[in-house]
């Protein structure tokens, strides 16, 4: 299983490294300039956004001080998603973060006047080993008013109705101009799995995020869907629109 976190802020940060504040997270314990890891506790991906005068970014707790450090490469010269989008991802070798640690992410760039910068953090309990099985794809739409530095939860619409049982999600991709990232919130569970966004369907995404290969991200039955989670880089009214990989189990 895996979940996913974020820190953004608007700001300039004057060519010296900042620690950016965590965004509003009701399923990640979080504080100033800090977010506390969570019992999933496997680093296995960061994204750093940081527009075209992004010159560094890094990860800093105590576990990862102890190994010398985390730079973040690549980086995102843009605010938003790119295509591809470049994020730094290692799945098959997680990195052991302590429980309950402070993580804090940095960021350095010299922007003419504030921008939305952000840093989104992929969290696993252990290595992600891909699921097989007879996967097909839905599509979906959601109507979310974000809120910049805020998760924000909307309802998904399918564009097809399931057949009655229970179903478990390998995959997904989300698109809309100005989105950052996109998880999914489950019935009963604190974790939320999800994605880099894309501007648009024709954007390459990491393949890695669909059809199984990061196993199973959630179950739900066909009347219970999860909703979806989105992080953007503007506040408004969004349509978001994307696919979900699935398996029926049941």
């Amino acid at each position: 299983m895996f979940t996913v976190g974020a820190y953004q802020e608007s700001l300039d940060e004057g060519a010296v490294a900042v620690a950016l504040n965590p965004c509003v997270d009701d399923s990640i314990v979080n504080g100033t300039d800090l977010l506390y890891v969570p019992p999933i506790n496997r680093l296995w991906g960061v994204h750093a956004l940081g527009g075209t005068t992004i010159t560094q970014a890094y990860l800093k707790s105590p576990s990862i001080d102890r190994r010398g450090g985390m730079k973040i490469l690549p980086v995102e010269e843009l605010l938003v998603p790119g295509d591809p989008a470049h994020a730094m991802l290692f799945p098959e070798n997680p990195l052991a973060l302590d429980p309950t640690e402070s993580l804090q992410a940095y960021l350095n760039a010299d922007p003419s006047s504030a921008e939305v910068h952000t840093v989104v953090i992929f969290l696993s309990d252990g290595e992600l080993v891909p699921v097989k099985g007879e996967i097909f794809t839905v599509d979906f739409t959601a109507a979310i008013t974000s809120v910049v530095a805020k998760w924000v939860n909307g309802a998904i619409t399918l564009g097809t109705n399931l057949p009655v049982g229970r179903y478990q999600l390998v995959g997904a991709m989300a698109w809309e101009a100005d989105l950052i990232a996109a998880r999914f919130n489950f019935l009963g569970s604190r974790h939320r799995p999800g994605m880099p966004g894309l501007v648009d369907q024709d954007y390459n995404s990491h393949n890695i995020f669909r059809h199984g290969r990061l196993g199973v991200w959630g179950e739900f039955e066909h009347n219970q869907l999860p909703s979806l989670e989105i992080l953007h880089a503007a506040a408004a009214a969004q349509t978001i629109n994307g696919v979900m990989d699935l398996i029926k189990v049941v």
